[in-house]
This record gives C-alpha cells, sequence and structure tokens, in this order.
C-alpha cells in the first residue's frame, strides 16, 4: 500500500462543490446536498481507490455504495432544503482487507438497514425504475449499519477490498 503523500494528490475541479482531503489511506469528503456535487466526488473516489490497488470488483461496489447512499440523502433527507444549504459528509478508510465508507448527514432520523427491500418485479415488463438501491447495496456489503448521533444520521458499510 502507497502512503507517499504526493502520489494521492487529486485536482477537483470546483471546490465549491466538494471539498477533499487525502491523508494516507483515507480520504475525506465534503459534498454539497446537489447532484453536480456528487458528479464531482464520484471520480475522486474512484481514482483514490484505484491509486491504492483495489480490485476492479470492490471500486464497483464502493462506488455504487457511494451513489446510492449520497444520492438518497440529496433526494430525501434533504429534499426540500436550498441546494448547496447542507453538507454531506463522506470518510473512505481503505485497511489491507476492507474499504470502510461512512456518510454522515444532518437529515431526518433514517435508518437505511431497517428499511424493508422492495419486492423484486415478476418479469422485465413489470420492473420500474429505482427503488432498489438499498438492496444492492446490502448486497455488496460485508456490513451496513446505522446509529443516530445527535443531529446526524451515520451510515457505516464495510465493503470487501478484493
Amino acid at each position: 500500500m502507497t502512503t507517499d503523500p504526493a502520489h494521492h494528490a487529486f485536482v477537483v475541479p470546483d471546490s465549491a462543490l466538494c471539498r477533499v482531503h487525502v491523508d494516507n489511506a483515507r480520504l475525506t469528503l465534503r459534498l454539497t446536498n446537489d447532484d453536480a456535487s456528487l458528479g464531482v466526488a464520484q471520480p475522486v473516489l474512484n481514482r483514490f481507490l484505484a491509486s491504492f490497488g483495489a480490485s476492479t470488483r470492490a471500486i464497483y461496489q464502493t462506488e455504487l455504495v457511494f451513489e446510492e447512499l449520497v444520492t438518497n440523502i440529496i433526494r430525501y433527507a434533504y429534499a426540500n432544503q436550498a441546494t448547496w444549504s447542507r453538507p454531506i459528509d463522506v470518510t473512505i478508510q481503505l485497511s489491507a482487507m476492507t474499504i470502510d465508507v461512512e456518510i454522515e448527514d444532518e437529515g431526518p432520523a433514517f435508518d437505511p438497514v431497517q428499511a424493508p427491500d422492495r419486492p423484486l418485479p415478476a418479469s422485465v415488463d413489470d420492473a420500474q425504475i429505482g427503488g432498489l438501491g438499498l438492496r444492492f447495496v446490502r448486497a455488496a456489503t460485508i456490513r451496513f449499519s446505522y446509529e443516530r448521533a445527535g443531529n446526524r444520521n451515520r451510515v457505516t458499510a464495510l465493503i470487501a477490498r478484493d
């Protein structure tokens, strides 16, 4: 695992949309409640994981978990909030075997771990767009947990690094 800080220099197009900090094997992001912020953060996350040698599968699963959970926060927790007014804090911590994803927001209390899975459609013709994201998150993770800390939701997802 590379720990050379110069190796992990990331250029972020617009720091107003996403603040980035890298400290060895830890990536910290502060996004705004806007889809554009998510779009800025996604390639940063990808480059960070790739720079530490995460497998293609681990990168895909981490990106899936990140995108699903942050999108849900933007669309539901901050649905009636002014754009860019609310933070979404993300920490990605790499270890030899796992990728730990922690996402915090200030939205109303919501435990996605306890949310029921939407039933799978009987056929492709019966399928509707959306509603399967938490099912995908559960399938991609080793552990998926939630806690309410003060006025913040904290979701933690543990992903195999192989």
